[in-house]
Parts: structure tokens; C-alpha cells; sequence
């Protein structure tokens, strides 16, 4: 705590004080005055891609574009803001994870994730619901794998890490619509024995950063996310020391302080390691670590309100010990505290754990791989608030030695089913969620072969389809697998093409639909970040049809540099697709303007320009259109220096205007 005492002093002392004060305010002025943002609940629970969703909580952003909102693996548009209230919409390529909203650089998360229904014409999961196998090389031996938009280009990305060559390989999504591909790996060094991987925002920047844990050396690897938009870029790692043997890291805000903490189990030190994160200003920064002995060889640790205090416990899986053990939340703001709650028998050796609400009573239920076991542990949460509880396990039959598990809801029924990773089988299982009246079964499972050594696996939809594909690591032959969903949709629409291209200074736009059956309209929607999206015009469509039809739109006002175009096909029932999402660059006016350094982690940025007759005027603009600088250029100068002092960081635009010509470009701050 800050404390005044200026009576106490003369007028000089007491100005040096002040001083002093101003300037630590000033180096902390992001989270200093800033109050932790909070989601109380959202409305609807689930729902297609496209819901409208209302997100009821408290310390938002009035201002839609300063609340960065994310739907597991991809950020979502904000349509409208209050202090209490966000409406925003659900994204392509939502993942079941909880929704996070980020506000002056604090992250507050949901209690539960958002479930996306209603993608799929069948709620079958057969033999032939994901198709061919394809797969990507890796580095050698990766040992996990997860994904999330890295970019912002509203594609989800690819990252294992690789236990043999000590580096996690990222993948960057190619992928369109009828088609899913990956460019060739990014290789990033981390630490020896590269194991668990995971992602999130640990700086509060609204960028998902990659956090690794490094098996033979102790350590967790943290890599801050610095891409910009269609090139992805990380900081070298920053390294802290967890304890021997580390095999899992997982991500979540523990003490409700709006940063994301660290959860890290060590495998050969029997214990669990939390670091409380301590960053500031967009920064990377832990304390030191503090342990909890859960039991013996903990492989697994992973987040969750279980009891639905509002704050999340940890639940560990101890291979050597077979159980899972479970730790209370007494955490305060900047304070970690965590007591032993309880042990549950698991089958032989348990490795790693899913949540998710399997029975659909609002709480949520683990599933837990035995990895000698070639089985699946499921545990009914029977909790009251601040009362933790589970019924006793029930095991569903799996292939040998299943490994990494995901929940999600497979088919769009609105039930959560289960994706497993079996190392020795070569295969990933699907058990489709069958229960009713609260009685938890599944589905016969349904294997798909993988390639030798599936170790772990992501469901998440990588083509923008609206429907959830599988990508699985592959230890023993270095590569990922992904399989992708070939489900009809539920859409009767068959759109055979969707192109945007620049024509003078206007966008030329066309599809064309092979079959029409009870097609509504088409939306045109267009963005210059290829998140916030807004529709520019809405034509009726032929509604039944069974012959090629073609429809075309001229957008007049496109921005200068990238424009993003999409198109919603909007069926008579309220349901809608996405297409794909074309890219349009506009470039006008002269080529010696330029920025630097672009990205700017400085309180300036130097704009190059053409000396001239008469001043320009140079503007640095907010995503809102809100004037946040403005210089008059030297007439005789090529070169002038703005200052961003006080600009947080952020996507912004400087515009460069003569009263003749203006040229935009994209500037960001770090």
C-alpha cells in the first residue's frame, strides 16, 4: 500500500515525494486504477456459431473494441458494451473452454464454457464422420499438442512440443473451407525435454501466449506472443524453475487478481508447483513458486470451479498413486492458497484429466485416460457450493494406452462427448455423450487411426466449416495428424464459390450457388482486423433453387491496406454459415511513407513521408475513430517523430493527410 504523508514534510520534501509517486504511477499506470473485470454469467448457454450472447458481469469497458473477448481458442466481436453488460457473437472456431474477457489488460473467466450446437445434419458419429487422415512433420518426438489463433486472422494454429530436440514446432492454419492445411513448422527453442504445452494470455495484451514444460531441466518456458496480423511472432522464452520432472502446465487466473497464473505438475519431485503471475504493463512476470504434495508421479494438472464459488481448484492426476486428488481454492488477490480437499480412486495409473459437464446439471465432471488401464474414469460432481464432492468413478472400456483426452461436443447434440488419444493403438476414440436423466453413458466408441504414437489430441474447427475437426501429436514418428469432419451441415446450401477482389478503388464481390433449399439471404460482412466484422449489405437469395445462380456486390468504400470480406448464408429457420474469408489489399498514394520500429515497444514512432510544398498533418486513430495525436509536418522535412506517450498498447492507425492525398498505415504498440 501507498501512503501520503505530506504534512509531515516541508513543501520541498514533500514535492520530491510526489514526484517519486508520480513517476511509479506513471511506469504502473495499466493496472494500477484499473479494476479486475468479472463475468457473473452469459446467456445463452449454447447454441450455433453466430449466437448473439449477452455476458452479464461487472468492470467492463463501455468502449466495445476495449474488451478483448475470447471463445476458448479465437477472439469474438463486440458488438455492444456497458460497464456490466457485452453483447457479442459466437466466432467460427470456438473452442469448449471458458469465455475470457480482457479490460484494461486484466482477464476475468467465465465460470463454464459456451457450447456450440447445431452444426451438423446428423447427430450420428460413424466411421465415416472425419475423413482421410493428413498429417504435418513436427519436431522430433512431440509429446503434446494445443492450439489457438496465434495471429488474429481468425484461423486456429497448431503447437506441440518436442521432447527429443528441445523446441516446440507451431503450425500456422492455411486452411479454406473445403480444404484444411498447415504451413510448414516454426520451430521456437524452449528448455530440455520439452513436454506439456499450453496456451493463453498471461500478459493481458489479448494475444495467446505459449507456456512449455521441460521434463529434464525443471523449468517452464513462457513465450510472449508479438505476431501481428497474418505473421506469427513470439519472444524469445523466459524460463522459471518448477521442481524436478515437469510434465503438464496449465493456465488460469487462481487468485482472481485478473492475471493468468501458472499450475505446473513435477512427475519425479511428487508435487505440484503455482506461480503467481506479477507482470505488469503487458510483461512477463512470476513469483516464486509454491507446492503442494498431491501424491505420487502427478502427470496432470488441471483448472476448474468445482463447486461454484467462483473460484477454481486444481484437480491432479497421480499416475504412480492411481487416484486424482483434489485442492480447494482459498486464494485472495495476490495471495495463493490452496488446501487438500480429497483423494479419488482412479483406475491403474491415471494420466490425464478432461472437464466438462457430462450429465448437463451445471456442474462439471472429469474424465480421466488409466493409461494401464484402457480405460476411461468418469467422476459425477455431486458439489454445493463450498462443498467439493464427486460420486465414485464409473470406467468406460477405451484402446491401449490411452493418453491425452479432450471434452467438447462432437456432433452438435448439446451434449459433451470425449476425444482420446491412444499411444499404443495408433487410433483416437470417440465416445458419443448418451446420457439422459442424469445417468451418464456413451456410445459404443469409434475409432479413427492416427499414426504411431498418438500421444495427445485438440478438437477445434480449423477450415471455418462450423464443425469441429481433430488434430492429434504423434511421438513416435514426429508429426501431427488431423482429421477433418465431413459431416453435411445443417444448412441446405451448397455455395460453390466466394471471391473478392480489388477493381480501381472499389471491391468487386461474387459467389455462386450450385443448390438453394429455403435460403433466406446473404449478409456481406467486412472488417479491417478480421475480427470485428460488420455487415455492408444484405441481398435476398433465389430461396429454392436447384441451378448455378451468381450474385455480385460492389463495396465503394473500402479502407486503405487490408480489407477482410465474409459472407453469411442465412437459411428461413434463423440457421447460417460462414464462408470462407477473402483478403483485399488497397494501397494508394506514395510508397515513401513508412513507419518505425513497427511494432513500437517505444513512446514514439518516426513516420517517413516526402518532404512538400505545404505541412501534412500526421494522426494516430483508435479503433473507434478517436483522434489520439496529431502533429503538423515540417514542410522541409522527410521525417517526423510522434510521441505515444500515453497510447496504450494497441492496434491503431496513423494517417498521413495533405488536404490532397491521404495514406493510412497500420501501426502496433506494445
Amino acid at each position: 500500500m501507498i501512503k501520503f504523508y505530506l504534512n509531515t514534510y516541508r513543501f520541498a520534501k514533500s514535492s520530491i515525494l510526489i514526484f517519486g509517486l508520480l513517476v511509479l504511477f506513471s511506469a504502473n499506470s495499466q493496472n494500477i486504477f484499473a479494476q479486475v473485470p468479472q463475468i457473473a454469467s452469459f446467456s445463452p448457454a449454447s447454441g450455433p456459431i453466430g449466437t448473439e450472447i449477452t455476458i452479464s458481469g461487472s468492470n467492463f469497458s463501455s468502449t466495445a473494441a476495449s474488451n478483448i473477448v475470447y471463445f476458448g481458442a479465437v477472439r469474438a466481436f463486440v458488438t455492444t458494451a456497458t460497464s456490466t453488460s457485452l453483447t457479442v457473437t459466437c466466432p467460427s472456431g470456438a473452442t469448449y473452454l471458458p469465455i475470457t474477457v480482457t479490460t484494461s489488460g486484466l482477464t476475468t473467466y467465465s465460470a463454464k464454457p459456451f457450447v456450440v450446437t447445431s452444426f451438423a445434419s446428423t447427430t450420428e458419429i460413424a466411421s465415416n464422420t472425419f475423413g482421410t487422415m493428413s498429417s504435418k512433420a513436427t519436431g522430433k518426438r512431440p509429446h503434446s499438442i494445443a492450439c489457438g489463433d496465434f495471429n488474429e486472422d481468425g484461423k486456429i494454429d497448431l503447437v506441440t512440443a518436442n521432447y527429443d530436440d528441445n523446441t516446440i514446432s507451431i503450425h500456422t492454419n492455411t486452411s479454406s473451407t473445403t480444404n484444411i492445411s498447415f504451413a510448414n513448422k516454426i520451430d521456437l527453442a524452449c528448455g530440455s525435454g520439452a513436454f506439456g504445452v499450453t496456451t493463453g494470455d498471461v500478459t493481458g495484451d489479448g494475444m495467446l501466449d505459449i507456456a512449455v514444460a521441460n521434463y529434464f531441466v525443471g523449468t517452464v518456458s513462457v513465450y510472449k506472443n508479438t505476431s501481428v496480423e497474418g505473421y506469427i511472432s513470439f519472444d524469445s522464452k523466459v524460463d522459471y524453475y518448477s521442481g524436478s520432472g515437469p510434465r503438464i502446465v496449465s493456465i488460469g487466473d487462481l487468485d482472481g487478481d485478473g492475471k493468468a497464473d501458472l499450475a505446473v505438475a513435477n512427475d519425479d519431485g511428487d508435487n505440484i508447483s503455482i506461480f503467481r503471475n506479477t507482470g505488469t504493463n503487458n510483461s512477463l512476470g512470476f513469483a516464486t513458486k509454491v507446492n503442494y504434495s498431491p501424491g505420487d508421479a502427478p502427470r496432470d494438472v488441471v483448472i476448474g470451479d468445482l463447486d461454484g464459488d467462483g473460484k477454481p481448484e486444481l484437480v491432479v492426476a497421480n499416475f504412480s498413486s492411481h487416484n486424482i486428488a483434489i485442492y480447494k481454492n482459498n486464494c485472495t488477490s495476490g495471495n495463493i492458497s490452496f488446501s487438500y480437499n480429497n483423494q479419488y480412486s482412479a483406475g491403474p495409473s491415471p494420466r490425464c484429466i478432461g472437464i466438462g459437464d457430462l450429465d448437463n446439471d451445471g456442474k462439471p465432471d472429469l474424465a480421466v485416460t488409466n493409461y494401464d488401464g484402457s480405460s476411461v474414469s468418469i467422476f459425477i460432481n455431486s458439489s454445493a457450493s463450498g462443498n467439493i464432492a464427486f460420486n465414485s468413478k464409473s470406467d468406460f472400456s477405451i484402446e491401449s494406452s490411452p493418453y491425452g483426452i479432450t471434452v467438447g461436443d462432437v456432433n452438435g447434440d448439446g451434449k459433451l462427448d470425449l476425444v482420446v488419444a491412444n499411444l499404443q493403438a495408433q487410433t483416437m476414440s470417440v465416445l458419443k455423450n448418451t446420457t439422459t436423466n442424469a445417468i451418464v453413458s456413451f456410445a459404443a466408441r469409434v475409432d479413427y487411426p492416427a499414426e504411431w504414437g498418438t500421444i495427445g489430441t485438440v478438437m477445434a474447427d480449423f477450415n471455418q466449416d462450423n464443425r469441429p475437426d481433430f488434430a492429434a501429436a504423434n511421438d513416435f514418428v514426429s508429426t501431427v495428424s488431423i482429421l477433418k469432419n465431413q459431416t453435411e451441415s445443417t444448412l441446405p446450401l451448397d455455395l460453390a464459390s466466394f471471391k473478392a477482389k480489388a477493381t480501381y478503388n472499389f471491391t468487386s464481390i461474387e459467389w455462386v450457388t450450385n443448390n438453394e433449399t429455403g435460403t433466406l439471404n446473404f449478409i456481406l460482412e467486412h472488417a479491417t482486423d478480421n475480427i470485428n466484422f460488420r455487415e455492408i449489405a444484405r441481398i435476398d437469395a433465389a430461396g429454392n433453387s436447384i441451378h448455378e445462380k451468381k450474385y455480385t456486390f460492389r463495396h465503394t468504400d473500402p479502407s486503405q491496406g487490408s480489407n477482410y470480406y465474409r459472407l453469411r448464408s442465412v437459411d428461413s429457420d434463423g440457421t447460417f454459415t460462414y464462408s470462407s474469408i477473402e483478403q483485399v489489399n488497397f494501397t494508394l498514394g506514395t510508397s515513401n511513407y513508412s513507419l518505425y520500429p513497427n511494432p513500437t515497444d517505444k513512446q514514439f514512432v518516426n513516420v517517413k513521408h516526402e518532404s512538400a510544398k505545404t505541412p501534412s498533418r500526421i494522426k494516430i486513430v483508435d479503433v473507434t475513430g478517436r483522434t489520439l495525436q496529431e502533429v503538423e509536418t515540417d514542410k522541409n522535412a522527410s521525417e517526423t517523430k510522434v510521441s505515444l506517450i500515453g497510447i496504450a498498447p494497441g492496434i491503431y492507425t496513423v494517417v498521413l493527410s495533405n488536404g490532397q492525398e491521404t495514406l493510412v498505415q497500420k501501426l502496433i504498440v506494445q
